[in-house]
């Protein structure tokens, strides 16, 4: 039985209690334990709302018996539950339980504007159970009076349940673009959903990495658009996302950059690139590959403390790249070989590049570095 007032929110609990009561013997469903349960609730609070502002962890300890209870209330507008409860409910019966409910109809709406849009009935139904269903019970508004920034909310939910949880939210994402799209559709959003061709914003590229790494390296991304060219920054955004990965699997707990070791992160981020898989094929990247790899994260971690260098491309190579390895007051041990070796044989591809490429200053520079490297390799070796 449908509830009067959608928009109600100082809720009788007994009228609200009867009401359940009412749609478990209209459906045949029910037992002592849903009877019990409802009780229970209500006790403890007589406003639904009261429950919703209990934290995520008392609204996820519900019982199975209390459940069916506030999928009863959600879907019928007495209960906005938030965003990050409605995301760890995966709502099994949701579709039997839409009959009489407020929202039934937007949902067949939506199911019918996605089948026009060449939607399979079985993608049109979870894409519709995923999204549209969460945006209008947390709203507690009608399908044609969402806006883009709902859309927004859900996505931001679920980029925090993705940070908390470590769970994808790959699939939220995806309905929510093709929710998007049918919504615009249907004229109900002003604007298409951005398509692939478009670039997806740094934060969003760097998702996979943990919250205070990734706030370090969209920061330099975003002020090296200031000198590089869009498909570098592109580049370098794609190769700090596999170092800022690894140091969210290495160490959890890593909090800022500037607690970074070089024995617990840099080297074995430097060890782990030998077998670093190739996402387009079976085999590892190249060894030129590696070194844009090394260079990224070097660039990055050289930054300058209180701002980053401004040198345009155009300037041609930086005469101060690798300057403690020029530096006469720098010195190496046995112990470094295995680094200096590593070094070299970088080095050495990255001078083939750019003599490839026609980087001429480049390919010296990197010339010049070898060099170098011999020396402190041969020092070393000699003690």
């Amino acid at each position: 039985m449908p509830l009067a007032t959608a928009s109600a929110r100082a809720a009788d609990g007994r009228a609200l209690h009867t009401a359940y009561l009412g749609y478990l013997r209209s459906t045949g469903r029910g037992n002592t334990a849903y009877w019990t349960a409802a009780r229970s609730f209500f006790a403890r609070w007589p406003d639904p709302y009261a429950w919703a502002d209990e934290p995520l962890e008392v609204k996820l300890s519900a019982n199975g018996a209390t459940r069916p209870l506030i999928t009863f209330l959600t879907l019928h507008a007495r209960l906005q539950p938030g965003y990050a409860y409605l995301l760890e409910r995966k709502f099994s019966s949701l579709w039997r339980e839409l009959q009489d409910t407020p929202i039934r109809a937007d949902l067949d709406r939506f199911l019918a504007a996605a089948a026009d849009l060449g939607f399979r009935q079985r993608a049109s139904v979870a894409v519709a159970s995923q999204v549209p269903a969460r945006l209008l019970i947390q709203t507690g508004r009608r399908m044609d009076r969402l806006r883009p920034s709902d859309l927004q909310d859900l996505a931001a939910a679920c980029r925090e349940r993705a940070e908390r949880t470590g769970r994808s939210w790959s699939h939220y994402k995806a309905a929510l673009g093709n929710t998007h799209r049918v919504l615009f559709h249907l004229q109900i959003l002003p604007a298409q959903p951005r398509t692939g061709a478009g670039p997806l914003a740094f934060a969003d590229r760097l998702e996979d990495v943990a919250p205070p790494i990734r706030a370090a390296l969209v920061a330099y991304l975003e002020r090296k658009r200031a000198t590089c060219v869009p498909k570098t920054v592109s580049s370098l955004a794609s190769r700090l996302m596999h170092f800022g990965v690894f140091l969210t699997q290495a160490d959890p707990a890593l909090s800022s950059i500037a607690d970074l070791d070089r024995c617990r992160h840099i080297e074995p981020y430097l060890a782990a690139l030998v077998d670093a898989p190739n996402s387009k094929n079976d085999a590892v990247i190249s060894v030129a590959e590696r070194s844009r790899r090394i260079l990224a994260v070097a660039g990055f971690l050289s930054r300058l403390a209180g701002g980053f260098c401004l040198r345009a491309p155009a300037q041609g190579a930086c005469t101060y790249a690798n300057i403690c390895e020029h530096c006469p007051s720098f010195h190496s041990n046995a112990s470094s070989l295995p680094v200096l070796a590593a070094q070299r044989v970088d080095t050495e591809a990255l001078a083939r590049d750019a003599e490839e490429r026609g980087w001429i200053s480049e390919a010296n520079r990197h010339r010049k570095l070898i060099t170098r490297l011999d020396t402190l390799i041969s020092e070393a070796q000699t003690g």
